[in-house]
């Protein structure tokens, strides 16, 4: 027999399904309150200070394969701080360097070359 979870009868209802998706109900924490919060874009101007000061003087490839270092980096910081605060879960350092590895890893095998510098 089959159960569904979000009812207290175990019944499907249409009612439920869409509480599901429209209203966040399966979350665990209030989601809507993602986009209610009120923050303040100091850091916006050092994020771009650094990523143009990263990429300057580069060669057209090496500034392409340093922007998508950069992201895969930046994709696995913001991803592990994402666990930390909805997950109450920690990585080690060393295995947020191993994701970002594998990223690394799984583009140039799905797009071929190589992406880390010669």
């Amino acid at each position: 027999m089959i159960t569904w979870r979000w009812t207290q009868h175990g019944c499907y209802t249409a009612k439920s399904a869409y509480r599901i998706q429209f209203t966040c109900s399966f979350c665990t924490f209030n989601c809507k309150s993602i986009w209610e919060a009120r923050v303040q874009g100091k850091h916006r101007h050092r994020f771009f200070a650094w990523w143009n000061s990263s990429l300057q003087g580069l060669q057209k490839e090496q500034r392409r394969q340093g922007a998508l270092l950069m992201i895969f980096t930046v994709w696995n910081i913001w991803n592990e701080r994402n666990r930390r605060i909805f997950q109450h879960a920690a990585s080690l350092p060393m295995r947020v360097l191993a994701l970002i590895k594998e990223n690394v890893r799984l583009r140039e095998a799905a797009c071929g070359g190589s992406l880390v510098y010669q």
